[in-house]
């Protein structure tokens, strides 16, 4: 029998008058850490961090989808 995980949907919205925001969560399963910044060239860059037993989907504003595990996470979307 295949256990399955609870699943996060990751859906951040960045905005460039914000440049920056990260948020954290002590979720029941452990901490989720979600950030993302522009960087000087323009790029996106996203940092997400998830605890043991949990999965998660990023959807990220380039229309990219992936799917992640436990640890941390970084992706760039080109700006």
């Amino acid at each position: 029998m295949t256990r399955h995980l609870p699943h996060l949907p990751l859906l951040p919205q960045p905005h460039p008058l914000l440049r920056f925001a990260k948020a954290e969560w002590q979720s029941p399963a452990g901490r989720i850490v979600s950030r993302w910044e522009y960087g000087e060239d323009g790029d996106l860059h996203f940092e997400f961090t998830l605890p043991e037993h949990l999965a998660a989907t990023a959807k990220l504003p380039d229309g990219t989808s992936h799917t992640l595990g436990a640890g941390t996470h970084h992706f760039v979307c080109g700006g």
